[in-house]
């Protein structure tokens, strides 16, 4: 408990406002410990989000997995996430907005749970250059894409089952 260690701390500080470490075996009893047993059955961390934000951010990388590398740009990052938790069943809210590679966007909004990942998004994309991507795709298709977008509304449809999470 907190009592227990501030106790134990202060059995092992000087005189002065510093506090000085010392072996274990000069301040006492150590601090007590969980055993495997009692680990497995605590709980797990839980993180709750009232609401985050970001704005006016940028992500840029780069996929040298495929060759020719895919390097992509999201510019401006625009995210809102209220009542967010790691807790089983809680609901929050995510609303997002992306600008793609200068040309394209994406937008997305609704409910989303993160234990189990689930959520039911509205959809916005907007312009989404593919030639960009072809290092994707090229493989699966017998043509060379020289210019190209997509667009597409709809619904983001996001559950965890049994192994990956299926998004439809």
């Amino acid at each position: 408990t907190m009592a227990s260690i501030s106790s134990q701390l202060s059995s092992c500080a000087s005189s002065s406002t510093s506090i000085r470490l010392a072996p274990a075996e000069k301040c006492g009893p150590s601090l007590p410990t969980t055993s495997a047993a009692s680990q497995s059955q605590a709980q797990p961390w839980r993180v709750d989000v009232k609401q985050a934000s970001v704005d006016r951010f940028a992500i840029r990388f780069s996929d040298a997995t495929v060759t020719p590398p895919v390097s992509t740009e999201i510019d401006p990052v625009s995210l809102l996430a209220t009542g967010l938790s790691t807790q089983a069943g809680v609901q929050g809210r995510v609303e997002a907005k992306f600008g793609l590679n200068r040309s394209g966007t994406l937008e997305f909004a609704g409910p989303l749970s993160m234990v189990p990942l689930a959520g039911k998004l509205s959809l916005d994309a907007r312009d989404v250059g593919i030639v960009a991507f072809q290092p994707y795709f090229r493989p699966f298709i017998n043509a060379l894409v020289t210019a190209g977008g997509l667009s597409a509304k709809g619904t983001l449809d996001i559950s965890e089952g049994e192994g990956a999470p299926r998004i439809a």
